[in-house]
């Protein structure tokens, strides 16, 4: 078994070698940022690595296995683009830090005044959003809301906090 996962680390290193501006060109063009097509190829040979024994060679070439890593690692990064939108645009934990309390306390406050006017169960799922930086996929493990219900409630929550 450990010789397998030699063989397998050495192949995706000569494909990652051989191949790494191809792939990010190609991430590239689909994410738009040079930066985050780097982070992204990086990020989907460290999950080859990682999973290096669902490579199967009588069932695809390499290459084959690589780039479906990559896609989805790419899918995986647009996402996080999509919801780094969604962002509330209020003021991170660090603003929050290095302004005066009072000012503080006050846009703490206005934040769980919107949240306050929600039912239960959806301001549960907006204080993890909120405070804690929770993403729809993560709320869902702990709500009875799926991810669609979970974006739509959340992009309802941040009209009303820009609104403010």
């Amino acid at each position: 078994m450990e010789q397998v996962q030699k063989d397998v680390y050495k192949k995706i290193e000569v494909v990652y070698r051989d191949k790494y501006n191809h792939l990010v060109n190609g991430a590239h063009r689909r994410l738009g940022s040079h930066s985050d097509a780097e982070d992204t190829v990086q990020e989907a040979f460290t999950r080859a690595c990682e999973y290096w024994y669902t490579y199967d060679k009588e069932l695809s070439t390499m290459w084959t296995w690589l780039n479906t890593i990559l896609n989805r690692t790419i899918s995986d990064r647009k996402k996080d683009i999509r919801l780094k939108g969604m962002a509330v645009d209020v003021h991170s934990p660090e603003d929050l830090m290095t302004m005066n309390p009072a000012e503080a306390r006050i846009e703490l406050r206005k934040i769980e005044g919107v949240i306050n006017a929600y039912p239960h169960k959806e301001r549960v799922a907006l204080k993890a959003y909120a405070f804690f930086g929770c993403r729809p996929a993560d709320i869902e493990l702990f709500t009875d809301y799926n991810k669609q219900e979970i974006n739509y409630i959340i992009r309802k929550f941040n009209k009303q906090i820009k609104a403010l």
